[in-house]
């Protein structure tokens, strides 16, 4: 779950995969004019991990039990 200003997004990663196919794992939130968001996580496990003041335009890896292992700063086009 993303929080940023007033709003909330919300996404689940469901991995599905067939012959020459996968599912991508990624999320995307969408920020709007927004620089950040809190991050919180439901693991499977039932764990749960939280990310405060995640920068807008980048790419962050979670992993669980670990929090944010990498973050990459996207480029505008």
């Amino acid at each position: 779950m993303a929080r940023y200003g007033r709003k909330i997004q919300a996404q689940e990663v469901l991995s599905q995969s067939s012959f020459y196919s996968a599912s991508d794992r990624r999320l995307h939130f969408g920020l709007g004019g927004e620089t950040s968001a809190d991050l919180e996580i439901h693991w499977p496990s039932g764990m749960r991990e939280s990310l405060k003041g995640i920068t807008a335009n980048q790419i962050v890896v979670v992993k669980e039990g670990m929090g944010l292992v990498s973050d990459k700063k996207s480029v505008k086009g």
